[in-house]
């Protein structure tokens, strides 16, 4: 029940909703101008100053795009992102827009731009939930959806008042968010930081140096369509890997009679490892047996020099980083490659010393990777408190 004074009107009665698009690419005049364009790499920050892309006039006229004044509310109607977060922004000045945002131009005599953006803020979960048509890649928000959704409307004096109360409270809110993001960014840093003093220390130095091509074996084994496999296997590809930890986050089961390409096959205890964008340094101890892609090698280890665990150790830390060639220009696709791996120098102790080193990392990961969860935890705490703040200011409760 509403409380009083305060009606349910659907988004399409009080806003008019609009359509972007692209200006030709082919056409370089159109993309030397000084207007900004959005796209949906651009609305991250809730207010639009500016974007990657500008464009001209004649751009606008030559096109499907439109230009729209400060105070327009900007909505991610098409993006892969859209099964996670509903990206919401408001125009910060005159802007166009392309074909992958919903702009909404309301009545400001009516609808306090503001309230709109929170209430939209505040229904996130509904609209993922039911409002989006989910694609192999990339999802988009069913058509008439957001012009359907009916929005408690109170006099626009108190829609302001309930916008002030919000805004404090988020002013708030991302105070306690940015200082404990910090905190949890400076403790996932530790980890890093002792293994290279592991690696780097004055110990270290006295240890027999190698190279990994003296420890490492590779393994080639290829599950290949043209074989004519058969049977369930369990898929863990790069995006499987987490970047810098070794942690799996998740896989796929498939069914290796369905491959359409060749496939290395791994098996537990061996390291896997992505040589496709290195600097992302993505390596793993196979919990199991499986499948990966073609862009991870995999490898054995020489057990009578080394155990797995202090090559993998190794290979997480920034000393190995800072020895191999792994470069970092995200704008292509660079690669490391076999002969590169193998040339890392690194320092090898006794057998029963790397058992040792592996023992205290893993006593000291375990530590840092606790904290986190903490922090975690106090962060989830955190996020809870904006919900709870915009369901009591849309049940009239401020």
């Amino acid at each position: 029940m509403l409380p009083k004074n305060w009606q349910s009107v659907k988004i399409g009665d009080i806003a008019n909703v609009m359509h972007g698009g692209t200006p030709s690419k082919s056409n370089k005049e159109f993309w030397v101008g000084n207007i900004p364009w959005v796209s949906p790499k651009d609305m991250r920050p809730v207010v639009i100053e500016d974007t990657i892309d500008h464009i001209t006039l004649e751009a606008i006229n030559g096109s499907s795009t439109r230009l729209i004044p400060r105070g327009t509310i900007l909505i991610v109607a098409r993006s892969g992102i859209l099964v996670r977060i509903l990206p919401v922004s408001v125009a910060g000045t005159e802007l166009a827009f392309n074909q992958d945002i919903k702009a909404l131009s309301i009545d400001t005599d009516l609808v306090d731009a503001w309230f709109l953006v929170w209430w939209l803020k505040s229904q996130e979960p509904h609209i993922l939930m039911n409002g989006v048509k989910k694609g192999a890649t990339v999802h988009s928000l069913k058509t008439g959806f957001i012009e359907a959704l009916e929005l408690p409307l109170p006099p626009l004096a108190e829609q302001q008042r309930i916008t002030a109360i919000i805004e404090e409270h988020m002013s708030d809110i991302d105070a306690a968010r940015i200082a404990i993001e910090a905190e949890l960014e400076a403790v996932e840093a530790l980890t890093a930081s002792y293994l290279r003093q592991v690696f780097e220390s004055d110990e270290a130095e006295e240890w027999e140096q190698c190279k990994l091509g003296d420890v490492l074996i590779r393994s080639t084994e290829i599950v290949h369509p043209h074989d004519h496999p058969k049977g369930a296997a369990t898929f863990v590809g790069l995006e499987h890997i987490e970047s810098g930890t070794g942690r799996r986050l998740g896989s796929l089961e498939v069914e290796m009679s369905e491959l359409t390409g060749r496939k290395p096959q791994f098996y537990k205890g061996q390291l896997v490892y992505g040589y496709l964008r290195p600097y992302l340094n993505k390596v793993w101890i196979a919990e199991f047996d499986g499948l990966c892609s073609v862009d991870q090698y995999i490898y054995s280890i020489n057990s009578d020099l080394a155990i797995t665990e202090y090559i993998f150790w190794f290979m997480l830390s920034p000393v190995y980083m800072d020895r191999s060639p792994v470069g970092s220009n995200t704008s292509q696709l660079p690669r490391i490659r076999l002969e590169e791996v193998a040339a890392v120098e690194f320092g090898l102790p006794s057998l029963e010393e790397q058992r040792h080193i592996v023992n205290d990392i893993q006593c000291a990961v375990e530590e840092i990777n606790h904290a986190c969860s903490a922090l975690g935890e106090r962060l989830q705490a955190i996020n809870a408190m904006t919900a709870a703040v915009l369901r009591r200011a849309f049940n009239g409760d401020l």
